[in-house]
């Protein structure tokens, strides 16, 4: 089985609008794509042995 619990999203969302609503959109932010990254980890472990390599580069690009 692969996918998100139930309510999963929902909390979420509750957790980052109660940050937003406490005036720290940051927090919010930063709160939501953790929990977001451990759903993530859990339904799409790294194959044993496999590395820890970002696909994308960490630089920004800047437009314009």
């Amino acid at each position: 089985r692969r996918g998100v619990v139930a309510g999963e999203w929902a909390a979420i969302c509750r957790q980052m609008e109660a940050r937003m609503a406490e005036g720290e959109p940051g927090t919010a932010v930063v709160e939501a794509i953790d929990a977001i990254s451990a759903i993530l980890a859990r339904e799409f472990p790294r194959a044993p042995g496999e590395a820890d390599v970002d696909e994308l580069p960490n630089r920004p690009v800047l437009l314009g």
